[in-house]
């Protein structure tokens, strides 16, 4: 249907002259035109003829105007005059030439930069809007321009508020509106000021990060996430985002109301304050239009074969390249500035707006007029006349919806037979709704309604579904038609005959068939035309019944939806209710063939065209739409492979992947066989690129490695060994390579120079050494130093108390190696020029120092050591320094792997050969690899292969040193009992290392003086490593007298504590524990305490024994349970508090003194002394069965000093015991861990 205001353009009217079309949309046109009284450029909006009739809508339309024309703000399109002429209804608004929100989508990407800028301008305009009483239900990007100098311009204000009821009730919207849209919309709030910040949040997002926060391909799975799931931040997207900025829109965009802004006014509160815009910020609407592409190598092979493949794909006919663009036919409009700008690399949508779009300028292939059907007639053919439009009324309707109850057999075995007949009795099997399946997608799963999810665990492959539907008058129906949604294979049936089929093969198929794989991009939703079928309907009743087959048992996913749908013809139409029919049919051919063509998703397009054709049968201007498409198709055919050339020729083969992918996905498969040379053509190039790359990454490590050695001829040879490379990136690459190795040259020599005007000299004093306590920088004179020596030079400086500083000369921070730069520049000739500083600038000295602690000392010393000088010496020096760092990196570690792939190769060399590798050195070489790189943010990306060889290195280096090499004790090897396995662990606490063999449990621990000092519970060794028997001795020196608690527990676990000092006291409302009350041997023996002087504040009484010992420091045997605390405390009957043990003695004076213990326990002897008091014997004659007690414990474990709280000062512990074979395995994969943590965290 042909609109009045469609043939505006080069009219004349109200005083306006109109240039051309910006935008369309169902409820009319936006022209640009030039008012003539004024002699200005303004945009016209045109109310659609269609609508004209409607008061409702004229009245809303004008109230709309004047709301809009009564906001008077810099950061809102202003709305001039509206306008009556010639039977057209328009009003005159503010042009706006530097494109919308929509047009820089998928563009080029709103640099962070300029998001404070967007962001205070939007609210701004909105802002006063809301003070205004002023709503916009729409704030999607078509609504925020740009004008040509940067300001963002809010569009529509007013009159969308207006035009919604209209809107609604025509049921028109934004095709991708459910991006925007406020979750609680569904609550009618659509209007509040809270969905409004919302959608306008949404939209900032959009532009800002090039996606949506909620992004999906279905209405029900952006839905779902939009009320399921937060999205990802700003900043994650974009690394550069500001914090602020990114902070503000995403609580914009907040699910849960409660946090979100409430209205404009409160995000002025944090707008103002954090994003207040600067002339220098301002975002320029001109810069964003061109699209600034990275340049790779020219893949010349790569390029001709494309070239070759594209004529021969060329069909006749087919894509006419103009050579100007005033040759180009049916070119969109430009933007202001007059330049086309590239295009869009997503889909966009034509905004209805003021603006000009931005859109390629490619001329529309010619195509063939459709011939007119031929007939026969006597004496020849002739073209039959094009018959109009059939009057009668075609009713559509969905005989069997989604949702629907379907009687369902599930095929764990055959259905019976006969399943798919109208007659067959299907009252025993379940009545379910559709759809059917599971699936691991929320987009999929939103279409079902009966959840198979027992499918992969119960074993069936199948489902049989069938459905009677009532057909009156089948004589009526035009069309029928069947539609699914599938995941993998169905066969269906009409009336008990086949009538489509997909993914099975020819034949009936069993119930354990799986569906045959066809490749199937372009979706599940499938349509079968069942016209051909009619034939099968009866008058009544008739039956549906479907198949479906899954692929495999393990398949992710099994889809079945169908639904039915029919045309049936009814009564003539009047020519009114005709004219509704074709508005009703361009309204929807506008929504839905338009919405996805302004996507640019050419194949739901004809989808759509498809699914409108069923519904309107024979009206011409569906033919129109579908010519749209097609030639849209070829438009953006054309702009593919134009924006591929250029790609190609960059070297941008990735970039060339997704641009065919995205073209892929959005046409029918047809047209890959024209587009399939683009992807032969990325393979060939990125292969040919690939080496030209690896070459310069080689010579660029090389280049480093050779400053690092002092060896600057060797750089100097290996870019001159370098062929002229042409992508712009690898020139780069050369380029950074060549400064780093002449500046640092430079700088190296400058240095030494400026060192002769130092030495010797007292009053030119230095910051050598770092600041002191009190905040003062010591300066230091060079006393002396020594010629280089390969890149060291000792230098020995004294201090003003004449004390001596030695260090090297990288090891200087960096303005005392500045300060010897200048002065050796200072000793150039007069009127010499100095070549490095002519060619890189005054800052020439920094960049040559920070390369040379690059290569010397590493990136990480080179970053800290820039940052104390000023940010404008430093220029972009920290990317250079970080990129050259991960080159690095990346090199020494290849270099690593491929030592150890050599060194583990059998074949390769003898095993003396093997034996001789160093792998003490390659582990240190790991290490320092480790400290230069970790602070940099690039370390991540190698972490797991440098921790890989790391443990690699330390396993050698640890496997020959035995338990030597995982503990800090002296260790001896025994054979007690010709019984193998037996160690010696010894500790004389003469250093701090020791102490790392000691896991503290509770307490304190610290070695001084050559004494263990503890005050609480240590434990010996990590995890388990003694077994069978063991032997402890121990020399206490110091303890309390009255307590001394000197106490050893036997056969602790890993992470077992014992002290009782720190456990609760019982509850004194406890009942006693009847039990331990009648006296039973009920102690557990998990793990065995041996007390010197134990004192736990309660009296003890012994297990079998209702006598209680006094509170006194005593010898005490006892013993605890995994997970409790010793020793077990209970109440008697008269509320007395003690502890019971196994066997208790008072001390008496029986301790004094140097203590010298030995606690010996083995399955067949035990023995525990002080000194010269034997305490075994004293247990014994009161526990004769002492000995077989002591061996239910499970000998496994490992020792635990205890002291109950008390200070004891220990000088000497020795462990002799057998080894258990599995822990030390296990601790040096511990030790090499905690190892390699520490280092990473400053070690």
């Amino acid at each position: 249907m042909v609109h009045p205001e469609d043939q505006l353009a080069g009219r004349v009217l109200g005083g306006y002259r109109i240039d051309e079309v910006l935008s369309t949309s169902p409820m009319g046109k936006v022209y640009k035109a030039f008012q003539l009284s004024v002699e200005r450029y303004v945009a016209l909006k045109f109310l659609a003829t269609a609508l004209l009739d409607n008061s409702e809508v004229r009245e809303a339309f004008v109230a709309g105007a004047k709301a809009a024309a009564s906001l008077n703000h810099r950061n809102i399109v202003r709305v001039h005059d509206v306008c009556r002429e010639e039977g057209y209804l328009f009003y005159s608004m503010e042009y706006v030439g530097g494109g919308s929100f929509r047009d820089r989508i998928g563009v080029k990407a709103l640099p962070a930069s300029a998001w404070p800028g967007v962001l205070w301008g939007a609210n701004s305009g909105l802002l006063h809007a809301q003070q205004k009483g002023v709503f916009h239900p729409q704030l999607v990007p078509e609504h925020f321009l740009f004008s040509e100098t940067g300001e963002v311009k809010i569009l529509n204000l007013g009159l969308a508020a207006s035009m919604e009821p209209v809107r609604r009730k025509l049921g028109v919207r934004f095709h991708d509106w459910v991006f925007y849209s406020p979750p609680e919309e569904a609550e009618n709030s659509r209007g509040r000021r809270q969905g409004e910040v919302f959608t306008a949040g949404c939209t900032l997002y959009h532009v800002m990060a090039g996606e949506p926060p909620f992004a999906g391909t279905t209405v029900e799975q952006v839905t779902a996430r939009k009320l399921s799931r937060d999205p990802m931040g700003l900043q994650q997207r974009a690394g550069l985002a500001s914090a602020e900025v990114s902070e503000i829109v995403e609580r914009m965009i907040e699910r849960d109301r409660g946090l979100r802004y409430s209205d404009f006014s409160e995000l002025n509160e944090e707008v103002s304050t954090h994003c207040e815009p600067s002339s220098e910020s301002a975002y320029s609407g001109r810069k964003i239009l061109g699209l600034a592409l990275s340049a790779l190598v020219l893949a010349a092979a790569a390029w001709l074969f494309f070239r070759a493949g594209a004529v021969e794909e060329q069909p006749q006919g087919g894509i006419a390249r103009p050579s100007s663009a005033s040759e180009k036919d049916g070119a969109s409009p430009a933007s202001s500035s007059g330049k086309a700008a590239e295009p869009v690399q997503q889909p966009v949508r034509e905004p209805e707006s003021a603006v000009a779009p931005v859109s390629p300028p490619v001329s529309k292939p010619a195509k063939t007029a459709r011939a007119p059907e031929m007939v026969d007639k006597p004496g020849g053919k002739e073209a039959a006349p094009v018959a109009p439009p059939d009057k009668s009324g075609l009713e559509f309707s969905e005989v069997v919806k989604r949702g629907d109850d379907w009687r369902v057999f599930l095929g764990r075995i055959s259905p019976p037979a006969g399943w798919d007949q109208p007659g067959f009795e299907d009252s025993g099997w379940d009545s379910k709704p559709s759809g059917f399946g599971y699936s691991s997608s929320e987009s999929e799963l939103a279409t079902v309604e009966t959840r198979l999810d027992d499918m992969p665990t119960e074993g069936y492959l199948s489902v049989f579904i069938r459905k009677s539907f009532q057909i009156e008058d089948p004589a009526a129906v035009s069309k029928f038609r069947l539609k699914l949604l599938i995941d993998d294979g169905f066969v269906a049936y009409l009336n008990g005959v086949e009538v489509a089929r997909h993914n099975i093969k020819a034949g009936t198929p069993a119930f354990d068939k799986p569906a045959d794989y066809i490749e199937n991009p372009e979706g599940d939703l499938r349509s079968y035309d069942l016209r051909k079928h009619l034939p099968l309907l009866h008058p009544g009743s008739n039956v549906i019944a479907i198949q479906g087959h899954n692929q495999s048992l393990k398949s992710t996913d099994f889809i079945l939806t169908p639904t039915l749908e029919v045309l049936t013809t009814r009564i003539r139409l009047s020519p009114v209710e005709l004219a509704d029919l074709q508005m009703e049919l361009s309204l929807k051919a506008e929504e839905q063939v338009g919405g996805y063509l302004k996507l640019r998703d050419y194949r739901r397009a004809l989808d759509s065209v498809s699914d409108l054709e069923f519904r309107f049968k024979g009206y011409q201007e569906l033919e129109k739409w579908e010519k749209k498409v097609l030639d849209g198709i070829e438009s953006d055919l054309e702009v593919t492979l134009l924006r591929a050339e250029n790609l190609l020729e960059l070297g941008e083969f990735e970039k060339t992947r997704e641009l065919v992918k995205d073209f892929n996905s959005r046409t029918p498969r047809k047209y890959r066989k024209r587009i399939q040379p683009l992807l032969d053509a990325a393979t060939i190039g990125e292969g040919l690129a690939q080496g030209a790359v690896e070459m310069v990454a080689r010579a660029e490590v090389a280049v480093l490695v050779a400053i690092e050695k002092g060896n600057f001829d060797a750089g100097v040879k290996v870019l001159e060994g370098i062929p002229d490379v042409p992508g712009k990136s690898l020139k780069a690459g050369i380029d950074r390579a060549r400064m780093a190795l002449e500046t640092s040259r430079w700088a190296w020599e400058k240095i030494l120079l400026g060192l002769r005007k130092y030495r010797g000299k007292r009053e030119l004093l230095l910051p050598v050494e770092p600041a002191g306590e009190d905040g003062v920088v010591p300066a230091l004179w060079l006393q002396s130093y020594k010629k280089p020596d390969g890149v060291e030079v000792p230098l020995v400086f004294q201090r003003k108390s004449g004390e001596l500083y030695k260090c090297d000369l990288v090891d200087l921070p960096l303005p005392a190696l500045l300060a010897f730069l200048r002065a050796g520049v200072a000793r150039n000739e007069p009127g010499e020029v100095d070549k490095v500083i002519e060619l890189y600038g005054d800052e020439a000295g920094v960049v040559g120092v920070a390369f040379l602690l690059l290569c010397r000392k590493g990136p990480k010393s080179a970053l800290e050591n820039l940052a104390a000088v000023a940010e404008k010496e430093r220029g972009g020096l920290e990317e250079e320094v970080s990129y050259l760092g991960k080159r690095l990196l990346e090199s020494s570690a290849t270099q690593a792997s491929v030592f150890v792939t050599i060194v583990g190769q059998e074949e390769d060399g003898t095993a003396a050969q093997k034996e001789a590798v160093d792998w003490q050195a390659f582990l240190e070489s790991i290490e320092d690899l480790v400290r230069r790189h970790r602070t940099l943010s690039y370390y991540k990306e190698f972490r797991e292969e440098l921790e890989g060889l790391y443990t690699l290195a330390a396993v050698n280096v640890l496997k020959d040193s035995g338990i030597r090499g995982v503990v800090a004790g002296r260790v001896k090897e025994r054979n007690l009992a010709k019984k193998k396995g037996v160690i010696q662990l010894s500790y004389d606490f003469s250093s701090q290392d020791q102490l790392a063999d000691f896991s503290l449990m509770e307490g304190a621990a610290r070695i001084e003086d050559g004494h263990l000092v503890l005050s609480g519970e240590c434990r010996l060794l990590h995890g388990n490593p003694f077994r069978d028997a063991i032997e402890v001795k121990l020399v206490a020196v110091g303890y309390t007298p009255t307590t001394p608690n000197i106490n050893i527990a036997l056969w602790t676990r890993e992470g077992e504590v014992v002290t009782s000092k720190f456990k609760p006291e019982p509850d004194p409302a406890e009942e006693p524990d009847p039990e331990i009350e009648e006296g039973l041997d009920v102690l557990p023996v998990d793990y065995l305490a041996f007390c010197l002087g134990y004192d736990t504040g309660s009296s003890f009484r012994e297990i079998g024994s209702d006598r209680d010992l006094p509170i006194s420091p005593a010898f005490v045997i006892t013993s605890g349970a995994r997970g409790e605390r010793i020793p077990v405390i209970s109440r008697g009957a008269s509320g007395a508090k003690f502890a019971y043990t196994y066997w208790a003695e008072a001390v008496g004076n029986r301790i004094g003194g140097r203590q010298n213990v030995t606690l010996s326990l083995g399955p067949k002897a035990f023995s525990w002394t002080t000194n010269s008091l034997r305490l075994q014997r004293l247990a014994q004659r009161k526990k004769t069965r002492l000995l077989p007690w002591l061996s239910k414990a499970t000998p496994f474990g490992s020792v635990t000093l205890f002291t109950n709280g008390n200070e004891n000062y220990y000088d000497y512990l020795v462990v002799e015991a057998e080894l258990d074979p599995g822990w030390l395995e296990l601790e040096r994969k511990r030790k090499i861990a905690a190892d390699f943590t520490a280092l990473e965290a400053g070690g």
